[in-house]
Order: structure tokens, then C-alpha cells, then sequence
């Protein structure tokens, strides 16, 4: 294998890019300026991120910092309370994202993550082209049906919809027909 430092990674090396995922224990909170330099320039159009122990604000820039428009973002952060804010910075800096996948930690009560799902429909309207929609957390919302009904009526675009715990899928595919495995 060939070795070097991230962080001095010359811009003409990995020209072609395409994917980069940054996860692992501690990823992203010991190495976020390593992410800089290999994005810059490069045509990343998916991004994989463990935004762990992380503010908002040092990884979100990285997402304007690619060649071409980031299609395929999946964030694990752990903080359900930033979903919604997540979802309204990703319409300012990626509103062409197609697919997004967001990963996180149960909440203290069930009231609190479902009106939190609840609200991210005004945010889903905001994306033009947004495909398929992933949030997972060890907790089902207490109505997914409607829940997914919704968001799908918000984003006329959406072909998929994934609201997911540890036992339960519920999905939209391609018609506002919905089943649960």
C-alpha cells in the first residue's frame, strides 16, 4: 500500500475521486482537517460521515468543498435533536442531494422523536431533487404510515422512504403504497 500524509495530499493526486466515507470510533472528531484537502477539488459526489462527538458546523462545510454537487450523503450523528437542523443546513449548501441517510441515537422519550419527524416536512418540500429519504434510530415513530405519507405528499420527487428501528422498515416505493416488513 502506498502511504502518505492526508493532510499534504497534493490536489493533482486522486483526481477521479467519486466516494469518500470517514467513519470509524473516532473518525471524524480526531481528523476533520484531513477531510479538507481530500475534498477540495476532487468530484465527490458521495460522502459518508460518523459525525460522532462532532458540532454541526465543522463538518457541514465540507460539503460545498467538492467539484461537482454531493448526490449521496449518510451521517451518523448521534444527537436526534439535530436532525431537523441537519436537514435545513443540507438545503442551503446540497439542495440537488438525490439520496440521504440519517443514523442516529434513541431519545429520551418517543413524544420527543416523533415531533421531531413531524417537522422535518417543510424541510423536505425545500429539496428539488431528493430520491430517497433514510432515518434510522433504535425508536419507530408511533405513526409511520402517516408519518411517511406526509413527507412523500411534501417532495413530490421522493421514490423511496426509509424510517427505520432495529425491527421495523417501513418504506414508499415509487407510488404512496406503504407496507411494513
Amino acid at each position: 500500500p502506498i502511504r502518505c500524509k492526508l493532510d499534504t495530499l497534493p490536489p493533482t493526486a486522486v483526481p477521479r475521486l467519486r466516494s469518500l466515507e470517514f467513519t470509524g470510533f473516532m473518525a471524524i472528531s480526531t481528523h476533520l482537517g484531513m477531510l479538507r484537502p481530500i475534498m477540495v477539488g476532487r468530484p465527490i459526489s458521495e460522502l459518508i460521515l460518523n459525525t460522532s462527538s462532532v458540532p454541526p458546523e465543522d463538518y457541514l462545510n465540507l460539503l460545498t468543498l467538492p467539484s461537482v454537487p454531493i448526490k449521496r450523503f449518510l451521517i451518523h450523528d448521534r444527537s436526534y435533536k439535530a436532525v431537523k437542523y441537519l436537514l435545513e443546513q443540507f438545503v442551503i449548501r446540497v439542495p440537488h442531494l438525490e439520496h440521504l441517510g440519517l443514523y442516529t441515537l434513541k431519545p429520551e422519550t418517543s413524544a420527543e422523536f416523533d415531533e421531531e419527524l413531524v417537522g422535518l416536512k417543510p424541510i423536505l418540500r425545500s429539496f428539488c431533487n431528493l430520491q430517497s429519504f433514510t432515518v434510522w434510530c433504535n425508536h419507530a415513530p408511533t405513526t409511520p404510515h402517516a408519518l411517511v405519507q406526509s413527507w412523500y405528499a411534501a417532495c413530490p420527487t421522493l421514490q423511496k422512504i426509509r424510517v427505520s428501528e432495529a425491527e421495523a422498515w417501513y418504506q414508499v416505493l415509487l407510488t404512496p403504497f406503504f407496507f411494513s416488513q
